[in-house]
């Protein structure tokens, strides 16, 4: 869907590929929708249409993170995604537009990348520094893995209830 911004994505990859950096690349795009012929279309139109992968809805899109060197999210609007936490749990490095909740999540250069909404520049910027520097694209996957067991984990989610309900009941003993 368009607020997903895939454009960005798409235009920042052909920048990189005009730059004559990373011949090698390939675009991975999981998922489907409305816009997806534009997209394509746009692709192609920049002369990365060879190079972009659409592989379509996908029930466990999951799944295609182990194909990934690096995890992007280019919304103009989130709140905290799931595939953001899941790319983390892989181990990828996330750039992402820093909209909405991320920002309060992925600390910049701690544990991923993030780039003004909408801004082309800095997503090619962002990637290109990644891309020549597979050691610090490494260390922020690491860094995303460790927050996501240390903050989003089944246990700590448990945890946190467990201790939300008891500070429910303990008030609610004491205004009894």
């Amino acid at each position: 869907v368009e607020v997903k911004r895939q454009d960005l994505l798409i235009r920042a990859f052909a920048a990189l590929q005009g730059q004559g950096k990373h011949a090698s690349l390939r675009l991975l795009i999981v998922g489907d929708g409305e816009e997806r012929t534009r997209l394509e279309k746009l692709a192609f139109s920049l002369g990365v249409g060879e190079r972009t992968i659409f592989a379509g809805y996908q029930a466990q899109p999951e799944n295609f993170f182990q194909a990934m060197d690096l995890f992007v999210l280019t919304s103009r609007h989130e709140g905290l995604p799931l595939a953001l936490l899941e790319a983390w749990a892989s181990g990828l490095c996330v750039v992402s537009s820093s909209v909405g909740a991320i920002p309060q999540t992925v600390t910049g250069g701690v544990n991923g990348v993030l780039f003004p909404s909408g801004n082309r520049q800095a997503l090619t910027d962002a990637l290109a520094r990644l891309l020549d520097d597979p050691e610090l694209m490494g260390r922020l996957g690491r860094a995303g893995r460790a927050r996501v067991g240390q903050e989003y984990s089944l246990d700590q989610m448990a945890a946190a209830y467990e201790r939300r309900y008891r500070s429910l009941v303990t008030s609610s003993l004491v205004t009894s």
